[in-house]
């Protein structure tokens, strides 16, 4: 059974929830060997919603060269997807401290989850830094001052 994508507004989730949904769709495809009419298929079981706001987008129709389940896709990822506010993004980035009860691991983990939407050109250096500034660790905090060689 392969449920078809849920189109409600949720903001902030539709996003990341169509990405899982292109993940399971194309590991279906891959676990049913088909390799034709995938765009068919995936139209079918992305559900009446779906496809409804598919005949409303432009350039959904693939040049010979193209993969015609690509252009499918990427037409509904700019629809599903949220326009991204950067600078909100980084501040939401920059406010991430280390919890009382939250292993360093798990703050790092957290802190690549939240650098993978603010478009940082040195994401490592980016975590690194919130890392010395938020952690809970004093003697962490005094060797990544001290140690400019120090990484993640």
């Amino acid at each position: 059974h392969f449920s078809p994508f849920d189109i409600s507004d949720e903001p902030g989730a539709k996003g990341p929830r169509w990405k899982k949904y292109i993940i399971r769709f194309k590991n279906l495809m891959v676990s049913m060997n088909i390799t034709a009419r995938q765009r068919a298929l995936f139209l079918h079981y992305g559900g009446e919603g779906t496809n409804e706001i598919f005949d409303t987008l432009s350039n959904t129709e693939a040049a010979e060269d193209e993969n015609t389940l690509t252009t499918a896709i990427d037409a509904l990822t700019v629809h599903f997807e949220d326009k991204k506010n950067i600078v909100s993004e980084e501040y939401q980035f920059r406010q991430a401290r280390q919890e009382d009860d939250e292993t360093i691991q798990a703050y790092h983990t957290r802190l690549k989850k939240l650098a993978q939407t603010c478009e940082f050109a040195d994401v490592d250096r980016e975590i690194k830094a919130q890392v010395i500034q938020h952690c809970t660790l004093t003697e962490l905090r005094r060797k990544g001052l001290n140690d400019p060689t120090l990484n993640l």
